[in-house]
């Protein structure tokens, strides 16, 4: 298993400063007046989507309207978020098209060895073969 890498919001979007002007961090255009890292609410919204987990699982829960994309049964509350391609494997862990909510079974037997009835059901969804990281 490779290890983890994390990348800080910081590095991804950096505070631009280009002769003398300021630009949004997340879109890149010209900030007026006296803002200094954001041009609108949008542009703040997206930046948290794509740099702080909990408002990650927010919009996917939002997106997915609270039902588990493999049963279709409400999890809103103890859904989980399932990168499609795991981290570890290279999946982005902030992009929205890698990412699904199921609910906690779901989410156990697609990281179980045993689970080969979910994992195929996973697979024809998706089309992805190696999404799961089998534990030792």
């Amino acid at each position: 298993m490779t290890p983890r890498t994390f990348r800080k919001s910081a590095e991804k979007y950096p505070s631009r400063k280009y002769n003398g002007k300021n630009y949004c961090r997340y879109c890149g255009r010209e900030l007026a007046g006296r803002k200094t890292s954001f041009c609108n609410y949008r542009c703040i919204a997206d930046f948290l989507i794509h740099t702080d987990s909990t408002q990650f699982r927010n919009y996917i829960i939002a997106r997915d309207a609270g039902i588990c994309q493999l049963c279709g049964f409400g999890c809103a509350h103890n859904g989980i978020v399932h990168h499609i391609v795991s981290i570890a494997n290279g999946g982005s862990e902030f992009d929205e098209r890698n990412a699904i909510l199921v609910c906690k079974q779901h989410h156990d037997e697609l990281h179980s060895i045993e689970s080969n009835k979910t994992k195929e059901k996973f697979k024809a969804m998706f089309g992805v073969t190696e999404h799961v990281v089998e534990h030792e």
